[in-house]
């Protein structure tokens, strides 16, 4: 109904307020003649006249004095429904609101209804039957009742002001609509439901207009009054059949009363009401359009309005005025606006234009281009325009919109852009990597690509993510924050940073407060300390291990002078002892002197541990028992293991297989092991038990483990027990040598030193190393055989001890030797060279002529003896017998020494000069050696 008459509204102007006039003469007028129609035809109808050109068995009756003065009634009213009709179509055309097309069909619904009940005007028209007369009066009913409901919900505007009546009336609409249509099958449901649907749809309207009027809509009461003339005219048909109404001329009289009173209420209150209404929006329009003209005047932005269907134009002076030129409100005007665009961009912007008109679902464009001014000054502007469609065709009918100047942001962009482009050219072409960062949370803006590559992670895992995520520890990342906020510099601060692929990176930062993109910011520069670091450390290392080097020379020279001021007094002791068992035959006295022979021994084995802690000589391949090394290594720890209060388990395999090696070195090993465990549970509160095992591994290998039930080697530090230097018991005097030694004394023995779990807590060391061969084996054994040495050796012994000397000398006289002492090397080159001798043993360090000083002159004076003398000296560590041996292979044996010892020196040293002399016992003599 809305869409009704579309040609009829476009003609009449919305702003003539004369059609209201009109409307009313018009609508009186018609009501008037009506009027007059009506009582004409009746008083004009002549029965007489009738009866004599019309059949008598076709004539109708008679028409009474009541029947004239009920048409007259009946025209007067439907005249005023009609002119209520008229009247409300003229204010429809000024106004155009959609509640009154319902309203005037609703007036229309009811003047059929009116004309329904009229029988002479039903006769007239030739409808007789009462069938038609039925289904014409239910369905002028019931398109009342759906009209009312429509009306209402426009009209009062339910939507807004309550909207909890929506579901009812579209429920009422839809039964009344069905029983429209049931109507034509079966009128008899329609006498039945139309009463009660009736009644539910007028109390619902009603219902509405209260609510409403309640909520202060205008129009509310007017629309309840006039649905209660409308209940009154409705309510008669009823109560005429039920016997209230005496007859059927009263009941139609007070329908059309009623329903011409509801007419006259709709027509001239509530058309007031639309009038009023359509007066405060004329009003509330005019001040919008005020507004805007104020507006367009003092806006920044030129606006424009296009109406593509009137070809008329509008341009704001603000408009022109950004334009540069006056331009006429008309199409030649725009066309001027366009011709003033660039030419490379007039192009872009039709296409623009034309996708955007083309594309119904695009409602409003943005497009930027430039003008060029007639003084050659190129103006970037910025259009924006919203578009009004056609609901049918979808084509543009309005564009409207605003025009700004956008050239100073251009240029700043360009500027921006440039400025960027110079920034991002020097941070990526700089070494140092750059981050940008925003202050408040620490989220990365921008990072040159040389800060990917420190931080082994790609851009856009960088950017926009924040810079924490990259920091070791979290409160550096908050120091940093809270520095910057204070307003203060960093200059190089060493933090610790985790990269992307999960290392750590030590590093140095500086940062400096700046604003970047509008925002509070920090530009901060990444300085790489790895390789200095590692310098430091290295540097640190061997800082370390220069002290270290001094602290073991000074122990070295300490050991030194220990070693040689015990091993002269002990190889007395030992000599003498060695005396006694061979020369007294008293079982009292063998006893006592192999005690003396072995306590000698054991100090003499302690003070060689000694000297292998500091030794630095090539080691000796034989073959040795490692459960001996492990009992002499006990045996020298053994007070320093009982003071700890540490309880020692040895499970040892008695057949353990040899291996070959240096004795003094593995006897290093075992002691530094056992002397790390019994101080790794030093302060230990748990139980103290120190465990070493030897077994025979797969017939190839020895193991040896050592294990302790202490503390235990926390995990991070096992993988740098074994570096140099590297110590956890500092505070204790530890150097950190012990286990760097040990590892390369097993390795160099073709052995592994491993550190092993240990189950219930503690550290397990093991030790694996090869077994000897059968031929070392045998090698052995033969040097452990009894020397003999040929008879009638003339022997010149050289020391400054002349128990040393003379001890010796007793041990060699009984096999039949003939022994000369010198007290230093002057006077036993004054012997030299007065009588010959087969063998000199030599001392190395003694006053006026020392062994060095001895050997220097007889090379010069007698150098036929050079390869007759055996050199035994308790100091092996002192530099200049160090060198002097590393320039001379001369035999040496170590005090304190045995007879075997000396015997075996001799023996070698004469097997070397055997073209000399006769030496029957060559054969015997093959296993010798010389011990250096």
């Amino acid at each position: 109904m809305y869409h009704l008459l579309p040609r009829l509204r476009d003609f009449f102007s919305p702003a003539s307020a004369k059609w209201m006039r009109v409307g009313k003469f018009f609508a009186f007028f018609l009501g008037l003649i009506l009027l007059i129609a009506s009582a004409s035809s009746v008083f004009a109808a002549d029965p007489i006249a009738t009866a004599a050109s019309i059949p008598m068995d076709t004539l109708p009756p008679p028409v009474t004095i009541d029947e004239k003065v009920s048409s007259l009634i009946f025209g007067l009213f439907i005249g005023v429904m009609l002119t209520a009709f008229f009247y409300l179509f003229f204010i429809w055309i000024v106004i155009r609101d959609r509640g009154q097309v319902f309203l005037m069909f609703l007036l229309l619904c009811l003047g059929v209804n009116m004309v329904s009940t009229n029988d002479l005007l039903m006769n007239q028209i030739g409808m007789h039957r009462d069938v038609m007369r039925d289904l014409l009066q239910n369905y002028s009913m019931i398109l009342s009742y759906i009209s009312g409901i429509f009306f209402t919900y426009y009209f009062l505007e339910l939507e807004a002001n309550a909207p909890e009546f929506r579901v009812p009336f579209y429920i009422l609409a839809g039964l009344l609509i069905a029983l429209l249509v049931y109507s034509v099958f079966d009128q008899r449901l329609v006498h039945f439901a139309l009463p009660t649907l009736g009644t539910l749809t007028i109390a619902c309207v009603l219902a509405a207009g209260v609510v409403t009027l309640r909520h202060g809509v205008s129009g509310s009461l007017t629309h309840i009054i006039a649905f209660l003339f409308f209940i009154m005219g409705g309510i008669t048909a009823p109560l005429y059949d039920l016997g209230f109404i005496s007859n059927i001329e009263s009941s139609n009289n007070l329908t059309y009363a009623s329903f011409s009173m509801a007419a006259m209420m709709f027509a001239i209150v509530i058309a007031g009401q639309f009038a009023a209404r359509q007066e405060e929006k004329e009003k509330a329009l005019a001040i919008s359009n005020e507004r805007f003209a104020l507006a367009t005047k003092g806006a920044n932005e030129g606006l424009f309005d296009w109406n593509l269907q009137t070809g008329e134009v509008f341009f704001s002076d603000q408009f022109k005025k950004i334009i540069g030129m006056r331009l006429e409100n008309s199409i030649s005007g725009l066309k001027v606006w366009l011709r003033l665009i660039v030419s490379s961009d007039r192009a872009v912007v039709r296409e623009a234009l034309r996708r955007f008109r083309r594309n119904s679902g695009i409602n409003a464009i943005n497009v930027e281009y430039r003008v060029s001014r007639g003084d050659d000054n190129k103006r970037w502007l910025h259009s924006k325009a919203v578009a009004t469609r056609d609901a049918e065709t979808g084509k543009i009918i309005r564009l409207v919109g605003s025009t700004g100047d956008v050239t100073a942001r251009k240029q700043g962009e360009v500027a921006l852009r440039a400025s960027e482009a110079r920034f991002r050219s020097i941070t990526e072409a700089h070494p140092v990597p750059v981050m940008i960062v925003r202050s408040r949370d620490g989220m990365v803006l921008y990072a040159s690509p040389g800060t990917g590559q420190l931080l082994v992670t790609a851009q856009n895992e960088l950017v926009d993510h924040s810079f924490e995520n990259f920091f070791e520890n979290s409160s550096d990342f908050a120091s940093l924050l809270n520095t910057m906020a204070d307003n203060f510099n960093i200059d190089l601060k060493e933090v610790t940073l985790r990269c992307g692929d999960g290392q750590k990176l030590e590093a140095a930062l500086s940062a400096r407060a700046i604003s970047y993109q509008n925002q509070n910011a920090m530009v901060i520069g990444l300085y790489d300390l790895t390789e200095r670091k590692s310098a430091e450390a290295q540097i640190a290392r061997q800082q370390e291990a220069l002290q270290q080097s001094e602290k073991m020379a000074a122990l070295g020279g300490l050991l030194a002078g220990v070693a040689h001021e015990l091993n002269n007094p002990l190889s007395v002791i030992i000599g003498q002892a060695t005396l006694l068992t061979e020369g007294s035959q008293e079982p009292k006295v063998i006893t006592r002197a192999e005690k003396i022979f072995k306590a000698a021994d054991r100090c003499s084995r302690i003070v060689k541990s000694f000297l292998a802690l500091a030794r630095r000589k090539p080691p000796e391949r034989r073959s040795i028992e490692l459960n001996s090394i492990i009992n002499n290594a006990l045996e020298l720890l053994g007070y320093q293991i009982k003071m700890e209060n540490v309880e020692v388990v040895l499970d040892l395999d008695a057949k353990l297989p040899e291996v070959n090696g240096d004795g003094d070195q593995l006897t290093q090993v075992i002691t530094n092991l056992v002397l790390n465990a019994a101080q790794a549970m030093q302060n230990w509160n748990g139980k103290r038990r120190l465990t070493i095992n030897s077994r025979s591994d797969d017939n190839k290998h020895v193991v040896v483990k050592v294990i302790d039930t202490g503390p235990g080697i926390a995990p991070e530090i096992r993988s740098r027990i074994f570096e140099p230097f590297f110590t956890t018991k500092s505070s204790l005097g530890g150097t950190g040598v012990g286990l760097s030694l040990c590892i390369n004394i097993v390795e160099s023995h073709g052995g592994r030193l491993l550190l092993e779990e240990t189950k219930g807590g503690g550290a397990t060391f093991t030790i694996q190393l090869p077994m000897a061969q059968a031929d070392q084996q045998t090698s052995s054994e033969a040097a452990q055989e009894t020397i003999e040495l040929p008879p009638h050796l003339k022997i010149l012994l050289v020391d400054d001890e002349i128990e040393i000397a003379q001890t010796l000398a007793d041990l060699l006289e009984p096999e039949g030797h003939k022994i000369d002492i010198a007290i230093n090397g002057a006077v036993a080159l004054q012997k030299v060279r007065q009588s010959p001798y087969d063998v000199i043993v030599s001392d190395l360090r003694m006053p006026v002529l020392d062994g060095p000083g001895l050997h220097a002159a007889l090379a010069k004076e007698l150098p036929q003896y050079i390869h007759k003398i055996i050199y035994v000296t308790g100091d092996t560590l002192s530099a200049h017998v160090q060198a002097f041996l590393n320039e001379n292979p001369v035999p040496v044996v170590e005090k304190p020494y045995r007879l075997s010892d000396v015997r075996h020196a001799i023996a070698a040293l004469l097997k070397e000069n055997a073209g000399g002399r006769n030496m029957e016992t060559a054969d015997s003599l093959a296993a010798a050696h010389s011990i250096a």
